[in-house]
């Protein structure tokens, strides 16, 4: 993977183009294009859990699947096996995990599939938590290129958000770990269960979750 790290702030321009006024801007601007940054507000600390201490759901159920897949086809970061993680990813479910093919979202950067824009993959999002029920087994796989931003507000330890990259992240920017804490986790209501698999750069982190688990026999941390 190609790991970006990215200001949240414009980066000073470096001699002679810095030289040059408007005309080395305009210059600086057209040979070394940058990602769109955007801000995100969210609230920082906790909240109460809308429901504590309920048994779980007596049976699970498949539900819903979004997979994204980006090669970032034509450009400089262009990467090679992304949009087949995410086909693959599509035959494991349904094969093996018994989720119905209508219920599966996917996005390609090519093959005629829908197309995984920055507006596309947060409305997918929202479509793969709404209406979730208790019992309810739904399934978020990205595979593409992920990356930090500065955290204008350094909620963050290390005063960074985490991200991915979208198709279109030089024109539309990046959405950062935050963004997808509002959609796919704060909205699901107890007894539903989603599954992530974040196949990218900096994914220890992507969803901005709480807590982390270590395999080697620390548990949730």
């Amino acid at each position: 993977r190609l790991e970006l790290k990215l200001k949240h702030t414009e980066l000073e321009l470096l001699p002679p183009l810095c030289c040059l006024g408007s005309m080395g801007q305009a210059l600086d601007a057209c040979l070394n294009p940058r990602p769109a940054t955007r801000s995100f507000q969210a609230p920082v600390g906790q909240e109460p859990a809308k429901a504590v201490n309920e048994a779980p759901p007596q049976r699970t159920r498949p539900s819903k699947a979004l997979l994204i897949g980006i090669n970032y086809e034509g450009t400089a970061a262009e990467l090679k096996g992304c949009q087949n993680d995410a086909l693959d990813m599509r035959e494991l479910l349904t094969r093996q995990y018994g989720f119905n093919p209508q219920n599966i979202r996917v996005m390609l950067d090519g093959r005629g599939a829908e197309f995984p824009s920055r507006a596309n993959i947060m409305a997918g999002a929202c479509w793969l938590v709404e209406g979730a029920q208790p019992g309810d087994c739904l399934f978020f796989h990205f595979s593409g290129h992920g990356a930090q931003q500065e955290d204008p507000n350094c909620a963050e330890e290390d005063c960074m958000d985490e991200t991915i990259l979208p198709a279109d992240f030089m024109r539309a920017g990046q959405i950062i770990d935050d963004e997808l804490f509002e959609v796919l986790i704060r909205r699901l209501p107890s007894g539903v269960k989603l599954t992530a698999v974040m196949d990218c750069c900096h994914s220890g982190t992507g969803l901005d979750l709480p807590y982390r688990y270590e395999c080697d026999g620390g548990g949730f941390m």
